[in-house]
């Protein structure tokens, strides 16, 4: 997978973090845009539905499990992934942060190969979630195609046993006269 390919938003408040989070997205060949409070950010992920979010969580306004909240109630961007980058390093603030749907949370300052491994990874599952059900989409068409034709097929059956059954009724009633035609003039 291509990091060209995806396009990932980086939300933080602070100026600093978006500028080194930026160059390293950029360094790396990622695509991204960025968001400096939480407001900015939901009105961004429904604009361009990227494919990432890297999300701050101590925003003024709206704190990241606040933005995440809005982005899971929505029906169109509920799907989005979301890695927390957040200098928070308390266990119950990670675990909140799962628990609010995030798939990983990164703590700061985050070190550059870690973070771009994990964006990665999460990229590439995102990748293949979306190759699969794309398969599953069209296996579904398939067995709807397939569950039409079968119907077609028992149709044609029914409409074949029935002509071929009616004119062998037909035979059938001509050879019992012909044996009871045979078995009178044998008698006689």
């Amino acid at each position: 997978m291509n990091p060209a390919d995806s396009l990932i938003l980086i939300v933080d408040d602070t100026p600093a973090n978006l500028r080194l989070l930026s160059h390293v997205l950029s360094k790396n060949g990622y695509n991204f845009l960025e968001a400096s409070n939480g407001k900015e950010a939901v009105q961004i992920a429904k604009e361009h539905e990227p494919d990432l979010i890297l999300l701050d969580i101590m925003m003024p306004d709206m704190n990241g499990y606040e933005v995440i909240k809005e982005i899971k109630s929505d029906k169109l961007i509920q799907d989005f992934l979301i890695i927390f980058l957040s200098s928070l390093t308390d266990t119950d603030d990670k675990v909140e942060g799962f628990k609010s749907g995030g798939v990983d949370y990164i703590t700061k300052p985050f070190q550059k190969e870690e973070t771009l491994a994990r964006i990665n990874t999460h990229l590439k599952i995102r990748f293949l979630q979306k190759q699969l059900n794309e398969r599953i989409k069209v296996l579904r068409q398939r067995e709807i195609e397939l569950s039409r034709l079968n119907q077609k097929k028992d149709d044609l059956v029914r409409m074949v046993s029935h002509d071929i059954k009616n004119p062998l009724t037909g035979i059938i009633g001509l050879v019992k006269l012909m044996r009871e035609s045979d078995k009178i003039s044998a008698e006689e």
